[in-house]
Parts: structure tokens; C-alpha cells; sequence
């Protein structure tokens, strides 16, 4: 819905407010969409729908003007900027993860590392696109790969997005099986609920997450 091209930064994230230090006509903030989507949406269904918002990195700035100047009907707005998570494995592992977007000048990196007693791995870059340390106590011939593996995107969005999205095309027209399915959906938006909760209530939380009746 917001793209590159119609939406730059000064019209998604800092919601179409101000450009170029001049205040925009309120009829033309981009948080104006969000209403206008809402009745849309009820008027296809024909009934009122209550709805919440929830917005995470570009989103969250977006959200927080939103929730600042533009009246809705929102039941809750929440917008997310930074947060940190523990994860315990049923193996005995541990996991930490970090999250911000208010690093200063701009995003320094994406990343994912691996401690363990037999090798060691971080991906790294702005965009999680290149292997900065691959290291094990054992040789393997895919570690030749790994060169390979580096990418050089031109924005913290990476590749990731493109290939994703040519994959749902694909399947929609009957060409291929999706790369990523509701249950992989699941398993990420089950986690982000489960921080959620842990949040809330200050206790652990246990996944899969327990079905409230």
C-alpha cells in the first residue's frame, strides 16, 4: 500500500506533516488513509468492524503521528520502536533478541549470530547480507559456499522482500508452492505474541502459546 515511489519517508514515517519545514493541509496526511480504509472496509462488509493498530519500525513512526494528530476509531494503538526478548530452549540454549530504530545517524546493522561449542557464526550487514565469521572445529565443503552467500543490497530492506514477493505471484497464478505458508506465518506472529504477553504479565511464556477458550 506504501510504496518507495508514492510514499518517501517524509510522507510514511513522518506522516506526510511537514515537508520541507512547511505544515501540510491535514486533508492531505497520509494518516488520513487509515479512516477512510476502516469505512471502506466496513462498508464492503456491511457492518461496523472495530479494528487496533499496530506498527513496528517504519510503521511505529508512522503510527505515532497517526495517533498524535489524526482522529480514528482505533480501539488501541500501539507502536513499537525498541525491545529486547529472552528465549530459553527446550535444548538448554539461549537466545537473545534486540531490536531498535532510533539508532543513531541511521540503521547500523541486521544481524544474526550463533555461539556454540563446536563453531561459531554471525550474518551480519544492514540487511543481515553478508557472513562476517563462520568458523567450526570441523570442515565441511559447503563452507566453500559462503562467499557466495554475501550480497551487497542497496537498502536496509535487503532482497528478502522482492524474492518473497514474486513467490506469492507465483503461486497465485498456479506456478509454484509457497516458499512460506501460513503455519511459518504462524510460528513468527506466535513469538511476537508471546513477548507481548511476557511484557504484560512480567512471567515467562511458554510456545506454541496456550489456546484461551
Amino acid at each position: 500500500m506504501f510504496d518507495r515511489r508514492d510514499f518517501p519517508a517524509w510522507r510514511y514515517q513522518r506522516g506526510g506533516i511537514v515537508k520541507d519545514g512547511v505544515v501540510q493541509n491535514p486533508q492531505d496526511w497520509t494518516g488520513m488513509l487509515v479512516p477512510a480504509l476502516a469505512d471502506w472496509v466496513r462498508q464492503q462488509e456491511g457492518r461496523p468492524l472495530a479494528y487496533s493498530l499496530l506498527g513496528h519500525s517504519a510503521g511505529s513512526q508512522f503510527l505515532e503521528r497517526l495517533a498524535a494528530f489524526v482522529p480514528t476509531q482505533a480501539r488501541r494503538i500501539e507502536a513499537e520502536d525498541s525491545g529486547v526478548a529472552l528465549l530459553k530452549f527446550r535444548s538448554g540454549a539461549l537466545g537473545v533478541i534486540e531490536v531498535t530504530v532510533l539508532t543513531y545517524p541511521r540503521n547500523l546493522e541486521g544481524s544474526i549470530t550463533i555461539l556454540g561449542e563446536k563453531g561459531s557464526v554471525k550474518v551480519g550487514g544492514t540487511a543481515v547480507n553478508r557472513v562476517e565469521h563462520w568458523l567450526f572445529a570441523e570442515y565441511d565443503d559447503d563452507d566453500k559456499l559462503i562467499d557466495a552467500a554475501n550480497t551487497n543490497p542497496p537498502n536496509v530492506y535487503g532482497f528478502g522482500h522482492e524474492g518473497y514477493y514474486r513467490n506469492v505471484l507465483k503461486v497465485l497464478h498456479g506456478e509454484a508452492r509457497a516458499d512460506t505458508d501460513g503455519r511459518a506465518g504462524r510460528k513468527s506472529l506466535e513469538l511476537i505474541l508471546g513477548i507481548y504477553e511476557s511484557a504484560k504479565t512480567g512471567c515467562e511464556v511458554p510456545i506454541p502459546l496456550r489456546t484461551r477458550l
